[in-house]
């Protein structure tokens, strides 16, 4: 129930306003509300990752593993 709660209201507005789109697109206000829906979503995915790499890094082995990950998805 709780993850209807925090998905569904979005997906519905979604679904709702994406026949839409394309006229609203031109609308400058529509397009400052987009911008900072944006700005908001990295900053939280930003402070996501910070909060994780602060409670996961937290020794030498766990680090290299990290930057071994990260080198391995970067290169595919």
């Amino acid at each position: 129930m709780a993850t209807l709660g925090v998905f569904f209201p979005s997906f519905f507005i979604l679904v709702l306003l994406i026949p839409y789109h394309d006229r609203l697109k031109g609308v400058e206000k529509v397009r400052m509300m987009e911008q900072g829906v944006l700005g908001a979503f990295i900053g939280m995915i930003a402070l996501v990752l910070y909060n994780f790499g602060r409670t996961s890094l937290v020794d030498i082995p766990r680090i290299l593993m990290a930057a071994a990950a990260f080198v391995a998805v970067y290169k595919r």
